[in-house]
């Protein structure tokens, strides 16, 4: 769909995680309307790029009409207007045959099935009533760029709908991806620092953080990048970089001035202070759901950058690993982590790694104070069900724990509390559970089909090696760079 008509921009009539999304060249401005009642306004960005927006979706009466408007040329993006359906009309994927998406949908009415791609429409059905079915029925044909083109997942939903269709995203693209273009070393070499949140490098190794830097780091250096990476205690001083690159945490980095600061905000959106993000040239934001009130917060350039994973750590099959029922990987805080709680409520088959648990669980359940990272695929492997859950900053806005990322590429089954915009990330192919009573059902038939859960999981992993590795952010990030004026390889100081 792109720019739509005109180059005015599109609307993809679908709500996500109760989100719109609005495709605009830098040059536009949109006009949100429900009824014919402004409710948001979009302004011109002035980037050089066709640019995302993320618009929190008013409340609405099943069957208003929402529009996206130019409001220079006072014309409908492409994809307006749209009836919106009700919250809870489902649709299902029943098999996939070729370039061929067969599936039904719920409802009296006839419906308009959208498949599309990272935000674009690229085919639609209408699902009618076919005999006595108690559901409609749809029949899509995607198109030949879609299903021999580059590897992607294309994602169902109804026009007006607000999630993603069961049985999906499904998978397309027999061309393998272009690999990196080779690039020559800039007569100065390229110099990247990533702050962390470790304190000093003695403790680094237990910090998450670390080995998310070390995963980074391996990825930005084919591209050209000499990395270091800096515990608190090294973040000012040392030898002068081109770029500074902050894993927000816990704390707040002050800026240097005479390079380019970039922040990538993975936790705790909370702990933001009012005046931080201006020192920063650009900010990642791990959350589609977060980006927009962020952006109006803030007011600076900022882009949806979700975490990621080292794909060859985190693979199925490592070294044989923790045989055990119900896995839980983290420390306590001195909280009683949610699903924790839960387990110990229903009594059901627990083991932890993890430091700060003593008088809170019973010991036997603790297996020790710290799993080493080159150890974890193997313990994610191994896990029947490997748990999840999120800070309550993390939940509301939508930051998909790390975890999720690496228990997926590795294959494990996995259940997590609630997160916003979950399933416009991972589909259906992660399970969620609200209540220790759910904890507990969802698990038992997990465990009791051990195959269907490690399937589902594995369509987990099919959608992390797609667009969810090191190697992906590491070129967002290098292309951010290069778009705000940085150092790029290949340039002559």
């Amino acid at each position: 769909m792109g720019e739509g008509e005109n180059g005015r921009g599109s609307l993809l009539p679908v709500l996500r995680g109760g989100l719109l999304t609005v495709r605009l060249p830098g040059a536009r401005g949109a006009d949100l309307l429900l009824d014919g009642t402004v409710f948001a306004r979009i302004a011109p960005t002035g980037a050089l790029r066709e640019r995302c927006h993320f618009v929190p979706a008013p409340a609405f009466a099943p069957g208003a009409v929402l529009r996206a408007v130019d409001p220079a040329a006072g014309a409908d993006l492409a994809g307006s207007p749209v009836t919106l359906q009700p919250p809870d009309r489902r649709g299902r994927i029943e098999r996939v045959a070729g370039r061929f998406v067969f599936g039904t949908v719920e409802g009296e009415d006839a419906a308009t099935v959208l498949a599309f791609v990272e935000g674009e429409v690229v085919a639609h059905a209408i699902a009618r009533r076919a005999g006595a079915t108690p559901n409609l029925s749809f029949v899509l044909l995607l198109p030949v760029a879609v299903t021999e083109g580059r590897p992607a997942f294309v994602h169902l939903a109804l026009a007006g709908g607000s999630g993603p269709f069961e049985g999906g995203p499904v998978r397309v693209g027999t061309q393998a991806a272009p690999s990196a273009p080779r690039r020559r070393r800039a007569a100065q070499a390229l110099r990247m620092a990533i702050k962390i949140a470790a304190p000093d490098l003695r403790m680094a190794p237990q910090w998450g953080d670390t080995h998310f830097a070390k995963g980074l780091k391996a990825a930005l250096e084919p591209l050209g990048w000499i990395v270091r990476i800096d515990p608190v205690d090294a973040w000012y001083g040392g030898e002068a970089v081109d770029v500074d690159l902050v894993l927000r945490g816990l704390g707040r980095y002050r800026c240097e001035p005479d390079r380019l600061n970039l922040m990538w905000l993975i936790s705790h959106p909370n702990l933001i202070e009012a005046d931080e993000p201006a020192a920063f040239d650009h900010v990642f934001i791990a959350s589609d759901v977060y980006l927009p009130t962020f952006r109006h917060r803030y007011g600076v350039p900022c882009s949806t950058l979700h975490q990621a994973t080292d794909p060859v750590l985190f693979a199925p099959g490592a070294a044989a690993g923790i045989d055990t029922p119900l896995l839980f990987v983290g420390n306590s805080q001195r909280e009683y982590r949610t699903m924790v709680r839960w387990c110990i409520e229903r009594r059901l088959p627990l083991a932890i790694w993890g430091a700060m648990w003593e008088g809170i669980v019973p010991p036997k359940m603790v297996r020790g104070p710290h799993l080493p990272n080159e150890r974890l695929a193997a313990a994610y492997a191994g896990a029947g069900v490997l748990l999840n859950d999120h800070w309550d900053s993390m939940r509301a806005n939508g930051f998909l724990s790390n975890r999720l990322f690496d228990g997926s590429a590795a294959g494990a089954p996995i259940l997590t509390d609630p997160v916003a915009g979950l399933a416009e990330v991972f589909g259906d192919t992660i399970p969620t559970v609200a209540s220790a009573e759910d904890l507990a059902a969802a698990a038992q038939a997990m465990l009791a089909d051990p195959q269907a859960a490690r399937a589902r999981a594995l369509r987990a992993r099919d959608i992390v090696l797609a667009a969810h590795t090191f190697a992906h952010r590491a070129r967002t990030i290098v292309e951010t760079v290069e778009a705000l004026g940085g150092p790029r390889v290949g340039r002559v100081a």
